[in-house]
């Protein structure tokens, strides 16, 4: 049986021998979602919160997640390996 396809487990990505290819090949948007919401909600039952540093590091791993989603989006919908450009989050 073949495995299922959905627009947010397989995007166009560009061949690369980088360490992080493989990984981002295998794994698809979806799961990776989970994997930060899963990560946001055990920070938040079980975290210090009154700890900065726990909040700088939510704030920091959720934006970056946020960024590879849009990454991702932005591919599957223009049907081209060209993602986020530097242009688009530029300060």
């Amino acid at each position: 049986m073949a495995p299922r396809s959905s627009a947010f487990t397989s995007s166009p990505v560009r061949t690369s021998n980088t360490p992080g290819a493989a990984f981002a090949a295998a794994v698809g948007t979806c799961l990776l979602l989970k994997i930060l919401l899963a990560l946001g909600i055990a920070t938040l039952l079980w975290a210090d919160l009154t700890n900065g540093y726990v909040w700088a590091v939510l704030t920091v791993t959720l934006g970056f997640g946020a960024i590879g989603f849009v990454d991702d989006y932005i591919k599957l919908t223009k049907r081209s390996s060209n993602g986020l450009s530097l242009s688009l989050i530029h300060i």
